[in-house]
């Protein structure tokens, strides 16, 4: 089954390369696509070394949904894996999405043992209730790892903070969707960009731009 895996990244320089030779290690056929998102420390420069990394920069930071879009419409293959560069998901996982993709239109992996403060935890399970309770959709875990088609791209609309919204945006258009149950191991390096004060407030003007 051949299949595209888009990493975004924002300055992950102390653990992206231990994601890519995990990725490269457990899917050597795997197109492998990283988005640069206007790192300022060695991201680029480490990706940059691995011949069987497609590596896209943007010179300046955008955001993971602006890097999302353009791994979607870079990629070579039908299916496409979204997977953050913090080594909190286990690329192992993909194969259970993989799996799972011949029975539905799209793959949303949910987060079990998650290891992370109980701060996160929660401004993770608060976003994540705020959103359903405003977009009615039925994922568990918008941040997980997914699997989407690339044909699915038309019915994503493009803005700042698409990347959470992608099963709401797919469910709204009768697309099937399945849930599978993923590793969520402890961040590899470097410190989450999200408490629960920022994540929440995002999460609120995010869900108003998506309604609007």
């Amino acid at each position: 089954m051949k299949f595209s895996i888009i990493i975004p990244v924002h300055n992950e320089e102390e653990s992206i390369g231990f994601v890519l030779d995990e990725v490269e290690k457990m899917h050597p056929t795997a197109e492998i696509l990283v988005v640069n998102d206007g790192s300022t420390d060695r991201t680029q420069t480490i990706v940059s070394e691995r011949k069987n990394v497609t590596l896209l920069s943007f010179t300046e930071r955008k955001g993971q949904s602006h890097a999302t879009w353009h791994g979607l419409n870079q990629a070579n293959h039908e299916l496409c894996v979204l997977m953050d560069g913090d080594g909190e998901c286990d690329p192992q996982d993909i194969h259970k999405l993989l799996e799972a993709s011949l029975q539905a239109d799209f793959v949303c992996g949910y987060r079990i043992n998650r290891k992370r403060s109980i701060v996160n935890r929660a401004a993770s399970k608060i976003a994540n209730r705020v959103r359903s309770i405003f977009t009615r959709d039925s994922a568990r875990d918008t941040g997980a790892m997914k699997l989407i088609r690339k044909s699915h791209l038309p019915h994503l609309h493009l803005f700042e903070g698409m990347h959470r919204f992608i099963p709401s945006f797919l469910e709204s258009a009768g697309l099937t969707f399945i849930e599978v149950p993923i590793q969520a191991r402890k961040r590899f390096a470097g410190k989450t960009k999200y408490n629960l004060s920022n994540r929440t407030i995002k999460g609120l003007a995010d869900i108003y731009i998506f309604k609007s």
